[in-house]
Order: structure tokens, then sequence, then C-alpha cells
């Protein structure tokens, strides 16, 4: 087995796969097929049946969020900025989508709190190996 753990590369994998889920369901509903997703009609119009008000700014400052937050990860940039946002994004998931729809944790919510868990995790322990980093100048 392993004879030390590499949190670096840990950090890496979570990241670049939390990204990759997250531009997935981004496009989704920014541009529908061939990504799982109805595009930003489909979307606003589910914003609007479950009550999310202006739903069509919510719906593209989703698919937004996701795509290029997403993206974010992928690259190792914006860290701890992009991952609370996307945390406070399947928050607002968990809230407003799942718990109105009364699904349960194993048939509704699981995944939205794994991705959850992730971003949370990222935001705490930074981007791991191959990531870029901004680097504030030193006056």
């Amino acid at each position: 087995m392993f004879k030390g753990a590499n949190a670096g590369l840990g950090l890496f994998i979570l990241r670049v796969v939390i990204g990759i889920v997250f531009v997935m369901h981004g496009l989704g509903k920014l541009v529908g097929p061939p990504f799982a997703g109805f595009g930003m009609e489909g979307t606003i119009g589910f914003f609007t049946q479950l009550g999310i008000p202006m739903a069509n700014v919510a719906a593209w400052g989703v698919g937004l969020v996701e795509t290029l937050g997403g993206l974010a990860l992928i690259i190792g940039a914006g860290l701890p900025i992009v991952p609370l946002l996307l945390a406070i994004d399947v928050t607002v998931a968990i809230l407003a989508l799942k718990f109105k729809l009364n699904k349960t944790f194993a048939a509704g919510y699981e995944f939205e709190l794994t991705l959850l868990a992730g971003a949370v995790c990222l935001m705490l322990a930074g981007p791991g190996i191959l990531a870029v980093q901004l680097k504030p100048k030193n006056n």
C-alpha cells in the first residue's frame, strides 16, 4: 500500500472531479443537449415552477456559477471563494428543491450533499497540487 499520505494529490483529484461535475451541470442549464439539462429556457421554466424569485436571473446566475466555478476548480484558481460560491449554490438546491419536493436522503439529496462536502473541503484545505495560484503583488 501507500507509505505516506499525499494530501496535495488527493485535493487535486477532488478538485478536478468536482469541477467537471459542476461544469457539466452548468452547461446543461445554460446550453442543454448534448449536456444533461434543458438549456436556459428549460431552467428558467423549472425555477419558475419551483417559485424561485426572479427565476430568469437565478437561472443565469446558477448556470454561470456552476460552469465558470467548475472551470476555476479544474485549473485551481479562485480558491477559497469559488468553492464557497459553489457550496452556496448546492445548499440552495438542497433547500429549495430537494426538501421542497420531500426527497429522502437516499433518493434525493445525497449527490448534492457530496458536492457540498467536497466544495467545503476545498474551501478549507486549499487546491492541492497543480493549481493556478494568483499571488498579490508586494509593494
